[in-house]
């Protein structure tokens, strides 16, 4: 028996998820996409868009709280929760989609990537054909919209601390080879494919066409064009970032009249564009010029092994790369 197809999107934050998740995934006709299943995602979804389609089977962020937080002793019962996931979302003329960005985003305790993957591997395994799609941003530019979003205070106090433990939390996430290494011996090299944020932002057209190519579906360039990019933390000539208007923005609608007006109000969204053009000195993300260096060292080698592993143009877009090391 032919197992159905079933692309998991599986990552990062902040490498254009939600805009493929409103504005491709969504709207693509050969496309099937049960929807995002954060609760917060939704809302913000209803207002931006009234056709987004919410499974009742794992509704709110119930199915990501289930595979990261369940207790070893308790999988079984989770399995058996879910052996019925997606099965009304099976069609025979339709790709089935579903992305949810956080299960490589190691940004709390007792969260084990190689666990979530293997509990992903368990529940889906058996009766999908499962393909695995990650999107990448290079190391040093994703950290700040990460730190912007899920932390405060400073920068490089931030980055000294995560760098003791590279291995622990946040900074563990971005081996992007040793990530998609995992999934490679769970499901195969020929199942797992790399998308790169920065080709997402510098050539649109490239990026739809490899995006459409691994799903098997029509090129439709009409798709993936909302040029609103809110949630980009801005580069500075100098190197720092600037957090984007979107962290500025979640705290304005929590703590002002802001947050009775819609995303999709045309008001609204004027004074958000406004705000990114506005410098906000306070609020820049500077690291050191030896963070800078620790990090690059961090990660080059795992850049090497995932740019051959993947044949990807990493050293193009100024992933740190050691050329003397390349074969």
């Amino acid at each position: 028996m032919i197992k159905p197809k079933l692309f998991l999107h599986i990552g990062y934050a902040k490498t254009g998820t939600t805009s493929l998740q409103r504005t491709f995934f969504n709207k693509h006709n050969d496309i099937e996409f049960p929807g995002n299943l954060s609760p917060e995602k939704e809302q913000e979804w209803k207002e931006f868009d009234g056709l987004v389609k919410i499974n009742s089977n794992t509704n709110g962020s119930e199915f990501f709280d289930d595979i990261v937080n369940t207790e070893s002793i308790f999988f079984n019962k989770i399995l058996e929760k879910y052996e019925n996931i997606f099965s009304e979302f099976i069609k025979p003329n339709k790709v089935l989609v579903y992305s949810l960005e956080d299960f490589v985003t190691n940004d709390r305790n007792n969260f084990d990537i190689g666990l979530i993957a293997n509990r992903l591997h368990q529940i889906f395994n058996d009766r999908f054909d499962v393909k695995i799609l990650i999107s990448i941003r290079e190391q040093k530019s994703i950290l700040p919209s990460y730190f912007g979003t899920l932390y405060s205070g400073s920068y490089h106090v931030f980055l000294e601390e995560m760098l003791k433990t590279p291995n622990h939390r946040v900074l563990a996430s971005f081996f992007y080879y040793e990530v998609s290494d995992y999934y490679v011996k769970l499901f195969g090299r020929e199942n797992v494919h790399i998308l790169l944020f920065e080709e997402f932002v510098n050539d649109r057209e490239s990026y739809i066409k490899k995006l459409s190519e691994i799903l098997g579906v029509r090129k439709d360039f009409s798709l993936l064009q909302d040029k609103d990019k809110l949630n980009i933390a801005p580069k500075k000539n100098n190197g720092e970032y600037e957090v984007s208007f979107q962290v500025l923005a979640s705290s304005l609608r929590q703590k002002t009249f802001l947050k009775y007006i819609p995303m999709n109000n045309l008001y609204f969204r004027k004074i958000a564009l406004t705000f990114t053009k506005i410098k906000v000195p306070f609020k820049s993300l500077k690291m050191t010029s030896s963070q800078r260096i620790e990090l690059d060292n961090l990660y080059r080698e795992s850049n090497i092994k995932l740019m051959t592993r993947f044949k990807l143009d990493l050293k193009k877009y100024g992933y740190s790369i050691d050329e003397q090391n390349l074969k």
